[in-house]
């Protein structure tokens, strides 16, 4: 029973650390608008792809199918 729970814990901890940096109200970053704005646009695509492989991983080792509709649709 744990052994299929475990693999969960990676990716609601990961959505829990993106609550917690999307709740700050100042971030550091570039007092540059292009450099801020590519540098923020890198972090979201970075954050969510590491969300939906985290997700990936968790259905991968519960269950014998290859799904990637569902982590997708839960990243989103």
């Amino acid at each position: 029973m744990v052994r299929r729970i475990l693999p969960f814990l990676a990716p609601v901890l990961w959505m829990v650390f993106i609550f917690f940096l999307s709740s700050q109200p100042v971030l550091p970053g570039p007092n540059v608008f292009w450099q801020d704005f590519l540098f923020k646009k890198s972090a979201h695509i970075i954050v969510y792809t590491v969300l939906f492989f985290l997700w990936y991983r968790a259905f991968s080792l519960s269950s014998k199918k290859k799904l990637y509709m569902l982590p997708f649709l839960l990243t989103l």
